[in-house]
């Protein structure tokens, strides 16, 4: 447990697609640290939601690029994500059309399939091979095949230090000893704060928690998904039988993972009486309120990060949206390792 070429730190949806593309093509000896388990966070509570089209168009293109690897990921990887495809309903103000309307346009140039009915008010928009895939079992599965190819995953193993000297990054400190490598990738969502010695990433990530609800045993009610722009509300189906609701845009900011805790009722009761003025049926089934977090960029688009110590990289800053874009953007990040 002593060397390593690359150490990465953190075992969420990012840290697990760079071990698996770190290793499958590589001699060097990569180890991955995680200190719960794998997927064991916010990744593993993630309702797993894949689609093409995003309002950014560089998210729109890391989109594209990883809805086709997870499309094709037991090919890839030797391994299932349980990718379900559902389809996707969009609601949008008609003056953000506008901002997608060339998204849109290169989708369907790929004759990939997408519709748009613009009304008075709102457009929808319906992505029919949009679905969701299972965050927990993908991150695994990643970690499998990277055993595979002799890298090494160290579980209920935390990062304490980051270890430097001279300008450089010389290795990691943990519970069982020092691991010493001359790469480091610090991927633990709203925890790389906390392995940034020279660099304040708080200028450059906010860490932000969100709410949301579980419909218990109701996804059978719907036969796809839902993100209305137009109100503010997203509601998906689960792997688990369970249907994921919140509302979008109304995360808050919590300086640390036990700030901000507080389930907000009001906030609950209100998002339950708008989905009940589209879904009816909901209205008697039982739900529970959760709430999450994760690391926010202020454009977000993440953060690939090259320290001004050497040999050390951060990953982090998905903004809600690590899943969805890990594959294109853990390969990205790899080709910032290599430049």
């Amino acid at each position: 447990m002593n060397t390593a070429d690359v150490i990465i730190i953190g075992g969420g949806i990012i840290g697990c697609a760079l071990f698996y593309e770190l290793a499958k093509n590589s001699v060097n000896k990569i180890i991955l640290l995680e200190r719960d388990e794998v997927a064991s966070g916010t990744s593993g509570e993630s309702g797993g939601f894949i689609r093409k089209l995003n309002l950014d168009p560089y998210l729109s293109q890391l989109s594209a690029e990883s809805f086709d690897y997870y499309l094709n990921f037991t090919k890839e990887v030797g391994e299932s994500c349980d990718f379900m495809q559902t389809g996707l309903t969009y609601t949008i103000p008609n003056h953000m059309l506008a901002l997608i309307q060339s998204n849109i346009g290169n989708l369907m140039d790929e004759n990939y399939p997408i519709e748009v009915r613009a009304s008075t008010d709102a457009s929808l928009i319906y992505e029919y091979n949009a679905g969701y895939i299972n965050t927990t079992l993908t991150c695994k599965n990643w970690v499998k095949a990277a055993l595979k190819n002799k890298a090494i995953v160290y579980e209920h193993c935390p990062a304490l230090n980051l270890l430097y000297s001279g300008g450089k990054v010389n290795g990691v400190e943990t519970p069982q000893g020092v691991i010493e490598a001359q790469t480091i990738i610090v991927a633990t969502g709203f925890y790389s704060a906390a392995f940034s010695p020279l660099l304040d990433l708080n200028s450059l990530i906010s860490i932000k928690s969100f709410q949301y609800h579980l419909y218990l045993k109701a996804s059978q009610y719907i036969d796809h998904a839902y993100i209305n722009h137009f109100e503010g509300w997203y509601l998906f189906p689960q792997k688990t039988g369970h249907l994921l609701a919140g509302y979008i845009n109304r995360d808050k900011e919590s300086l640390t993972e036990k700030h901000n805790k507080h389930l907000d009722e009001s906030e609950a009761s209100s998002l339950h009486k708008l989905l009940c003025k589209h879904f009816p049926w909901i209205i008697n089934k039982p739900y529970t309120i959760k709430r999450s977090y994760d690391a926010y960029t202020a454009d977000e688009q993440g953060l690939m990060h090259k320290s001004s110590i050497k040999g050390l990289f951060y990953a982090t800053g998905l903004s809600g949206g690590g899943i969805k874009i890990a594959p294109a953007f853990a390969k990205r990040v790899i080709e910032l390792l290599d430049s």
